[in-house]
């Protein structure tokens, strides 16, 4: 789907990413949190995840401890010229991300002869895996789990933006049930179609730096694809896609629970 992903990806680095939340959560009591045995996130950790790659991140100091470890980050096609947001909020039980893809200038490729998007339009959520983007080695998991809900399918990548690896993917179904769960092992991580990955599967475990979320809606962008890519004048109007995937818990395989 995203064709612009490998590019995408080498901007993480540069002018990618933007922080959302800092090492405070004004939204729980601190003085009572716990953190729950093999979950990343849930409502009560805030904008932080608890990615278990920082052994100097406890109970006690766990929104206080300075470290990009386990925030989560934006990030979008507007460095790349684009018109695509992202965003999420937290309430007292789930984090609710926002995906506003759009569709705006298209330009002609000779080469096929049909018009194609002049960017082709992202926007993600990703998380820290470690302090100062270093290399974790996620292998040691079996998988990860998640509670959920998603107005469309979306995909979850184990990435590391620095050698380009972003081709190994998980896929969660969209689901209108409340707080669905779905979980996956690593070993069955999917390749991308297009591409042949850069890095192994199990290399790429082992060089991970961030876990991404990306909307995955082929349908709709497919759809666009057909009729504006085949016009005889290129489409001028913007198509704005949003969906919305809502968090209630984020785990190690097996950590989740069953659906309510």
């Amino acid at each position: 789907m995203n064709k612009f992903f490998a590019g995408a990806f080498c901007l993480l680095l540069t002018a990618g990413f933007v922080a959302c939340g800092d090492d405070s959560s004004s939204a729980n009591n601190e003085e009572s949190f716990k953190l729950a045995e093999g979950v990343i996130w849930q409502s009560s950790y805030g904008a932080r995840a608890m990615t278990f790659f920082n052994p100097e991140r406890t109970e006690d100091n766990f929104f206080t401890l300075e470290g990009d470890d386990g925030l989560w980050r934006l990030r979008s096609d507007t460095a790349d010229g684009g018109k695509s947001t992202s965003s999420f909020d937290i309430d007292d039980s789930s984090m609710v991300v926002k995906f506003n893809n759009v569709y705006s200038s298209w330009k002609k490729n000779e080469q096929l002869d049909r018009y194609e998007p002049a960017i082709w339009p992202y926007s993600d959520l990703g998380m820290e895996l470690a302090p100062e983007r270093k290399v974790v080695d996620l292998s040691s998991w079996e998988g990860l789990c998640l509670v959920y809900e998603s107005t469309t399918a979306f995909y979850i990548f184990p990435v590391n933006p620095e050698l380009g690896q972003w081709h190994w993917r998980a896929e969660a179904p969209k689901t209108t049930d409340k707080k669905s769960v779905f979980q996956f092992k690593f070993a069955d991580l999917k390749a991308i179609p297009w591409e042949d990955p850069p890095l192994t599967l199990q290399e790429s475990l082992k060089k991970a730096q961030l876990l991404q979320f990306e909307v995955a809606n082929e349908n709709v962008e497919y759809s666009r694809w057909e009729s504006c890519g085949s016009a005889e004048e290129p489409c001028t109007e913007d198509l704005v896609v949003e969906e919305v995937l809502r968090i209630y818990k984020m785990g190690k395989y097996g950590a989740c629970g069953t659906s309510e």
